[in-house]
């Protein structure tokens, strides 16, 4: 696909041996595994996780991750759970729907507020808002100034919705050709978001590209493109190739961007100057074996210094693992890599 929006930036791509450990703390038992599409930490250490092919919102707590995952909430009318993100303090925002695995796409596509503060004997869950004309709603993106929005990738489409928390109202906030999707299903454009700083990060699944485009709020506190910005081309995953590709990704304290990459590893994009990105392999491999299955989102964990220096990897092949970045060290490879189905 051509990125006609793209600036030509220098980049230095480097796909070298890990520098960190990855290792499994949860792995979902055949045959019928879940497929964890996304996750996010809470304040207290406890995460999140979501899976394409369930319908259930799980828990894990990585002090005691021999007790496995607990259920917190299963919802009603899909049969697959897609991007969450916090809006506040232990409350969160979840895509459901009916996921077709083959197509990478879905219906009925709902969003949900979880509510999870200690006050409460139970979950409060309420739903929110209904995206008729989406094909799937997937990275999810809160809006910072704007805490009844958030933003949402459609990989089918190609675009980013905003949709209103309060109202259930959605709208097309971005279509660019940087982010859209280059043939029918089950093809794949925009697929994880962040709003940070000014920008809009994404990775463009086929494209396997990392970029960013300035954004703002307008009068109406729409988000919006900052002027007549163009996108920035961040990285392109190497070696290109079927499958070589950014997905789900977070920052560290230095705004760093560690981002889940198929086929099997966690890649590293540093700004090393104006315009210019380099991006490494810090765990698992592109290439080779690797104890990393079809990654599909990285966050930092939280709650203590260890865990903020931990970052949570998920799988399509029913794999939570922990990247230790607190120091360097061997990437382990012991397992072998065995291509995954997913859903996007």
């Amino acid at each position: 696909m051509k990125l006609i929006a793209l600036l030509a930036l220098p980049l230095l791509s480097l796909s070298v041996g890990a520098l960190y450990n990855a290792t499994v703390v949860y792995q979902s038992p055949d045959p019928l595994h879940l497929l964890f599409e996304d996750l996010v930490a809470r304040a207290s250490g406890h995460l999140l996780l979501t899976a394409c092919n369930s319908s259930t919102l799980h828990s894990f707590d990585p002090s005691r991750s021999e007790t496995g995952l607990t259920p917190i909430h299963t919802f009603p009318n899909c049969d697959g759970l897609m991007g969450i993100v916090e809006i506040e303090p232990d409350v969160f925002a979840v895509a459901s729907g009916f996921i077709d695995l083959i197509a990478k796409r879905g219906a009925n596509m709902t969003v949900w507020t979880v509510d999870l503060n200690p006050s409460h004997s139970a979950p409060l869950v309420r739903k929110v808002a209904v995206v008729p004309n989406c094909s799937i709603l997937d990275g999810f993106s809160t809006i910072p100034g704007s805490p009844h929005l958030i933003l949402s990738a459609d990989p089918g489409m190609g675009v980013v919705w905003q949709i209103n928390l309060v109202t259930g109202a959605s709208r097309i906030a971005f279509d660019d050709p940087s982010m859209s999707v280059d043939g029918p299903p089950p093809a794949l454009g925009v697929n994880g978001i962040h709003v940070r700083d000014g920008f809009l990060y994404y990775s463009n699944s086929d494209a396997t590209t990392f970029s960013r485009i300035p954004v703002q709020l307008n009068a109406n506190e729409d988000m919006v493109r900052a002027g007549n910005a163009a996108a920035q081309l961040m990285s392109t995953a190497q070696p290109a190739g079927f499958d070589h590709e950014y997905d789900g990704f977070d920052f560290d304290e230095e705004g760093r961007v560690w981002a889940a990459t198929h086929t099997g590893a966690v890649t590293l994009i540093t700004q090393r100057g104006e315009g210019s990105f380099e991006a490494e392999i810090v765990a698992g491999s592109l290439v080779g074996p690797s104890i990393i299955e079809e990654p599909s989102s990285a966050q930092f964990g939280r709650g203590s210094a260890e865990q903020a220096a931990t970052l949570y990897v998920t799988t399509a092949a029913g794999q939570l693992l922990a990247v230790d970045t607190s120091a360097g060290a061997p990437g382990s490879t012991e397992k072998c890599h065995v291509k995954q189905p997913r859903c996007y």
